[in-house]
């Protein structure tokens, strides 16, 4: 994923009970993460849904796969605002 959305890194997990796919990307700048949002929305529209959540020079991409996985996107941006 990292060469198709211009990243430097990326990590993808995913949950055990397979409900919710997870990539955390880090990238050189604020407009090398808002270039790979687009490429993302435009060249992979058929992957649906997904919330990006940005903090410095890294992005998590978060896709629900399973109903009820949206209650885990709310902790997940509740721990990252708590990180600052």
């Amino acid at each position: 994923m990292a060469v198709l959305t211009k990243a430097d890194y990326c990590w993808h997990t995913k949950t055990k009970d397979d409900a919710i796919a997870f990539s955390i990307c880090e990238y050189t700048s604020t407009s090398a993460i808002e270039r790979s949002q687009h490429i993302s929305l435009t060249e992979f529209p058929s992957i649906g849904e997904r919330t990006f959540l940005v903090q410095g020079n890294t992005m998590m991409t978060i896709k629900v796969h399973k109903p009820g996985g949206e209650v885990t996107i709310e902790k997940v941006k509740e721990l990252l605002a708590s990180l600052h």
